[in-house]
């Protein structure tokens, strides 16, 4: 897979993470714990659960996708998705 397909299937994994979020108030609750938390202990939570989805084999696409979750700027974006449902 390119770094393009890679790219393009990330982000359609991140909206579904940001649908998903919106439907599933607990599960909303859980990416919004993970988004308010301050960013360098963000940044290592995403880490770990980045490097936990690669053990189980996750798809590439996934693992990048949840990885936005540890960019402020993207972070602020997600936030408003979820926020704006």
């Amino acid at each position: 897979m390119s770094a393009e397909q890679l790219e393009e299937e990330a982000k359609e994994a991140l909206a579904r993470l940001i649908l998903s979020a919106q439907e599933d108030v607990a599960f909303r609750e859980q990416v919004l714990s993970i988004l308010r938390l301050p960013l360098a202990e963000r940044v290592i939570v995403v880490s770990q659960a980045v490097q936990a989805m690669k053990t189980r084999n996750e798809p590439d696409s996934i693992c990048l996708a949840f990885q936005f979750l540890s960019n402020p700027s993207a972070a602020e974006g997600i936030i408003a998705a979820i926020d704006d449902f």
